[in-house]
Formats: structure tokens, sequence, C-alpha cells
């Protein structure tokens, strides 16, 4: 039996603006938007889609991330106050 094992991409919250907190935040309570998004502690586990280059509503700093994550083969972004800032990544203080 293969066990459905996934990759994560773990991200520093510094890598969004406060803005996208905002709309993290708002989405994972209602599940309006075109990704799925939860909660955690100082922090947000977002699936990550095949499509990002479609998604209308997704604020541009949450989609660099997005793609770093696919990139890297990732099927999950976390964003976490607590972990690392990449290199080559825009960041942002708030």
């Amino acid at each position: 039996m293969k066990l459905p094992i996934y990759k994560y991409l773990d991200l520093s919250t510094a890598h969004i603006t406060r803005e996208t907190d905002r709309f993290l935040d708002r989405e994972s309570q209602w599940q309006l938007t075109e990704i799925i998004v939860y909660n955690k502690e100082r922090g947000y586990f977002i699936c990550v889609p095949e499509n990002i280059n479609e998604l209308v509503n997704v604020p541009k700093d949450l989609k660099a991330c997005l793609k770093l994550a696919q990139k890297h083969g990732c099927s999950w972004l976390v964003l976490d106050g607590d972990a690392e800032i990449v290199e080559g990544l825009k960041t942002y203080e708030w």
C-alpha cells in the first residue's frame, strides 16, 4: 500500500504583507476564495493549487510564495511567524 505523503514549504510570514495576512485570516474562516486556507497558531496552512497563474483574487505576494512551493514540488505552503526568511523572496515589515 502506497501512503499519501505530501511535501510542504515552510516560509516566514515576513514574506507576505499585513493586508495579505488579513486576506488569509478572512479566507480561512469562510473558504470563499480560489485557495484552501487553514489557520494555525502564528500562520497558515495553504493548499498549493495547480493553476497559480490563473488565480484572480489572490495577492501577488502570496502568489510568489505559492509559486516557490510549486517549483519545489510541494503540495502545501506553511506560512509561520517563526519560520526562516528565504533569500530571494521579498519580505515585508509589519
